[in-house]
């Protein structure tokens, strides 16, 4: 199985870090619960070693993105 890690940054605003981080929340919730052959599969999410962000770590699948 090959990884896909995904890097996603925090704000360093106070209003939109509350905003960014229910959202990613969110997001991997979602994500947790999706399980067919068509969508990308979820395996964790950690803390950014640098602490400003989060690394979420997906299924590869190549190709690229769908328009």
């Amino acid at each position: 199985m090959i990884f896909k890690l995904l890097t996603l940054k925090f704000s360093m605003n106070q209003n939109d870090l509350k905003n960014e981080v229910r959202a990613i929340k969110h997001e991997i919730n979602m994500l947790k619960g999706l399980q067919h052959s068509n969508i990308v599969k979820y395996y964790s999410t950690e803390i950014s070693q640098d602490g400003k962000g989060v690394d979420i770590l997906l299924e590869f699948v190549p190709g690229g993105s769908i328009r």
